[in-house]
């Protein structure tokens, strides 16, 4: 009867199921009917399945059929076959419950392991960043470091630099201080140089003075003993030969004092001239 507490039973899966059709043997059993449309009855706006409620028509998994509109006898229906076709349709709506229920599990399972590689990632990248954080501290470190290592090593070239300069300056102002000394030598070595010339050319001129003097009195000499030896050729006595012989020697005596004053002469004009000729050197 439409509206009666029908029995309980539990499906192999062991999940309550509507009441089980009458004259049924064994839980297990396949389902008399063939499965209805699949859609879902709206209670609160529609009055509870009748029957007559449900437009004509096969309904199944399948394609739906048109309605068959040649006249059917009608036949009323019995109790026992509203009562079947409530514990169907609460089945079927049981079934996709479970089918999405199963799908919702599945859903949340797949969306769990995708929050889990997520986590697993975000971790990863958590730790990448950390570490890449690490790394830049390091290199900002390295870079102050650098800094100030090199700040120190400019500062210590400037420093230097300085240093240098001030050396510089030291020095070119003791080149010009020399410079100016050696001009002045240069000055004093000239007048110097000019002086001795002046008395060396005095000096020569006196020393060839006094050698001709001596070259005018050697030749005197010689013409006062060319006189003697030809007085004395003309007279044969052996005193005449005596004198001679010592005039003879007087003669070469002064020959060789000549020719040695000759020689002197030669040696001081010589190097005298190379003395002359000698360039300065600042």
């Amino acid at each position: 009867m439409k509206g009666a507490k029908m029995p309980t039973t539990r499906t192999p899966s062991g999940r309550t199921a509507g009441s089980r059709p009458l004259g049924s043997t064994r839980h297990s059993q396949p389902p008399m009917f063939p499965p209805v449309a699949q859609y879902k009855l709206n209670t609160a706006r529609t009055p509870p399945y009748s029957p007559r409620s449900m437009p004509t028509g096969i309904y199944g998994i399948g394609m739906g059929l048109p309605a068959d509109s040649s006249p059917q006898p009608s036949r009323p229906a019995t109790a026992k076959q509203e009562v079947r076709i409530e514990e169907r349709i609460v089945y079927i709506e049981r079934e996709k419950d479970n089918t999405r229920e199963k799908e919702l599990l599945e859903r949340e399972e797949k969306y769990k392991q995708k929050i889990s590689k997520l986590e697993k990632l975000i971790e990863q990248l958590r730790s990448e960043i950390k570490q890449r954080q690490e790394d830049i501290e390091d290199l900002q470190q390295q870079l102050i470091s650098k800094a100030e290592q090199y700040n120190n090593e400019l500062e210590l070239e400037r420093q230097a630099h300085a240093a240098t300069r001030q050396e510089l300056e030291k020095v070119r102002e003791e080149l010009a201080q020399k410079e100016s000394l050696i001009q002045e030598m240069k000055a004093q070595h000239e007048a110097e140089m000019a002086r001795i010339e002046e008395q060396l050319k005095q000096k020569m001129t006196e020393m060839q003075e006094t050698h001709e003097k001596e070259l005018t009195s050697r030749d005197e000499a010689l013409r006062r003993l060319k006189e003697h030896m030809a007085s004395a050729l003309q007279d044969n006595s052996s005193e005449r030969q005596r004198q001679l012989e010592e005039l003879t020697k007087e003669l070469k005596k002064m020959s060789e004092e000549t020719e040695m004053l000759k020689s002197k002469l030669k040696g001081m004009i010589a190097k005298n001239k190379v003395g002359w000729n000698i360039p300065y050197y600042s």
